[in-house]
């Protein structure tokens, strides 16, 4: 421990003071012991030091959270997310890794396979965790799922501690939420302006359902001995099919191709718009083998997911 001796404004080394210290828990104590002057004279002196904090270094490995899979959908074939845990450090040892899951998507209703804890093995640096999306019928919009580091004395968080990942609606239902203000008249039976067509016509037909002034036409004209079918067809409605249907006595409902024992209808599509109308206007086509059309046939469109 060094001191400075003050003498006449002028600093020198002090050499007639004894200083020492003990360590007293978290803190030191100085001590200060006058000798004899060397010089002939006892000098005040001021004492300076500079206490440092001491940081200890970690030795416990940092864990990170990425996501390696970050979208999917109710739609289509995509319907898995993954995630990956990674260490840092000696794995000679299993680690255990605590997870939280949070976002506006809820484990176990729109996504399978989370788990509260997973374990990187011994002699690995990293694990995976697969999650699968949940199809359901609920106008919700894109969801996300965010998975984040629970607290452990068995590691440090690093960067990145948490990671997203996003679930797509069905497209149809996505049009819905993004179409319809009322959360409560957003089902595919519901008729959200009153007009009498059901929002899963109106998404297939590409008109607009909240507006009851906005309904596709569906128009059947008799040509000859067959029946032209005419509806539409929006392009941005990936999910749902609709097929032309006959019957003749409106309870049992035939597709082309098959009989009700008497008779039997083929019915052949055909665009009659631009290729880049949207929506198409599609002629579906009646016509049969054995003769004219019969009176008293009923068409339907019947359109599901």
């Amino acid at each position: 421990m060094v001191a400075d001796a003050t003498v006449g404004g002028a600093t020198s080394t002090a050499v007639d003071n004894l200083i020492c210290w003990s360590p007293n828990g978290s803190s030191f104590r100085i001590f200060t012991q006058d000798l004899e002057p060397v010089n002939g004279t006892h000098e005040a002196i001021d004492l300076r030091f500079v206490a440092i904090p001491y940081a200890p270094v970690s030795t416990l490995p940092q864990v990170t959270l990425a996501a390696a899979d970050a979208s999917a959908g109710e739609h289509g074939a995509d319907q898995a997310l993954l995630f990956t845990i990674t260490r840092s450090g000696d794995p000679a040892a299993a680690l255990a890794v605590p997870l939280i899951a949070s976002g506006t998507a809820t484990a176990g209703a729109d996504y399978s396979g989370f788990v509260s804890s997973v374990t990187i093995p011994a002699g690995s640096t990293s694990t995976t965790l697969p999650l699968t999306v949940l199809s359901d019928n609920l106008a919700e919009g894109d969801e996300s799922v965010i998975l984040s580091l629970g607290s452990s004395v068995e590691f440090t968080p690093g960067t990145p501690a948490s990671a997203q990942a996003t679930i797509a609606d069905q497209p149809a239902q996505s049009w819905y939420a993004s179409n319809i203000p009322d959360p409560a008249k957003r089902g595919p039976a519901d008729d959200a302006d009153n007009d009498g067509v059901p929002n899963l016509i109106e998404y297939f037909t590409g008109t607009q359902p909240a507006d009851g002034g906005s309904r596709a036409p569906f128009t059947a004209q008799v040509t000859g001995g067959s029946v032209v079918f005419r509806f539409n067809r929006a392009l941005n409605a990936p999910d749902v099919t609709g097929v032309v249907e006959w019957s003749r006595n409106l309870q049992q409902w035939y597709r082309s191709g098959q009989s009700d024992g008497v008779l039997s209808l083929n019915i052949t599509e055909g665009t009659s718009s631009a290729p880049s109308d949207n929506p198409q206007v599609i002629d579906a086509t009646a016509t049969t083998t054995a003769g004219p059309l019969p009176e008293g046939l009923f068409f339907r469109l019947n359109v599901t997911h």
